[in-house]
């Protein structure tokens, strides 16, 4: 009998696709059985009625070296029992070692987001990168320099004909004029003042103009969603969008100081690290020293 981890991402966005991903392979790691090739969803309709950047084909972005693909991962599939992820560590006790038929755990969902993947950040974060197709790999370390990533969901959430107005109602968004507020509180530093600002956003140009008149804010050229999430893991500060696996991902992987705007925060996902570094931010309210310092490293911040 031959146990396989299977996880099945499903047909949504890349941040909640790799936690199925990162659950399995942190269990196919302990447990040492084979892992399955995720299909990473398929072709999607969505992206192109919405006019979306990035076309979510995120099979494209990755490669499947050490994982079963192709016609053997479909002929594993065909004859192997599937159980839960639930039963993943009892499975032993349902079904008898003895028997000759294959296993396959199945890994769903986004369960309890990072809460269990904290102890494996330097392994997820190594097979990431080790899955990501060269060209995708160099243009993820792009730019060089030190910078700050704010991050603005919009394309998958809010139709373009909202108003400013109506997307700040939606609990999933954040609204623009905290991002607007907290670049001039970087600014208002000295020492952070031309510090590169990026924009990654899935959102319009429209739907951001007010960002981008702020100074030195620029926006990311547009690449895919793994490059954006590499690239956003490499950044100085992170400004998140709230309830965004993908700004989680981006957080979680780089352990930089990141900014979220009050009541945004789903889960902590850094561990080890102050909590004035991963934070809720009000408008009236100033920056920690503690998260300026690790942004600028070896700088002095004054009072």
């Amino acid at each position: 009998m031959t146990t396989y981890v299977l996880p099945m991402t499903g047909r949504v966005g890349l941040g909640n696709c790799l936690l199925p991903w990162a659950r399995a392979a942190v269990f196919a790691r302990r447990s040492g059985f084979q892992m399955l090739a995720p299909l990473w969803g398929g072709i999607r309709i969505g992206p192109h009625l919405r006019g979306e950047r990035d076309k979510r084909r995120y099979s494209l972005h990755f490669q499947y070296d050490g994982y079963i693909h192709g016609l053997r991962r479909t002929w594993v599939l065909l004859r192997s029992r599937r159980l839960s992820e639930e039963e993943a560590d009892i499975y032993a006790a349902a079904l008898s070692p003895k028997q000759d038929v294959d296993v396959v755990i199945a890994y769903k969902g986004l369960k309890d987001y990072f809460a269990k993947l904290l102890p494996h950040h330097a392994f997820l974060k190594n097979e990431i990168w080790r899955i990501t197709k060269p060209n995708f790999q160099k243009r993820a370390l792009s730019p060089g320099r030190r910078f700050i990533a704010l991050h603005v969901r919009r394309g998958d959430q809010i139709l373009p004909h909202q108003s400013e107005h109506e997307v700040a109602k939606h609990p999933q968004c954040t609204p623009l004029n905290w991002f607007v507020v907290t670049i001039r509180k970087i600014r208002a530093v000295p020492s952070c003042d031309d510090i590169p600002i990026i924009v990654f956003t899935d959102g319009t140009p429209a739907q951001i103009a007010p960002l981008m008149q702020e100074k030195n804010v620029f926006m990311a050229p547009s690449d895919v969603a793994i490059v954006d999430l590499l690239k956003m893991s490499r950044s100085s500060m992170l400004l998140a969008s709230g309830y965004s696996t993908f700004s989680m991902w981006a957080s979680f992987l780089g352990g930089m100081p990141t900014v979220y705007a009050p009541g945004k925060i789903q889960q902590y996902v850094q561990s080890g690290r102050p909590r004035s570094i991963e934070i809720e931010l009000g408008e009236n309210e100033k920056l920690p020293k503690e998260a300026l310092r690790c942004c600028l490293a070896a700088v002095e911040i004054s009072e």
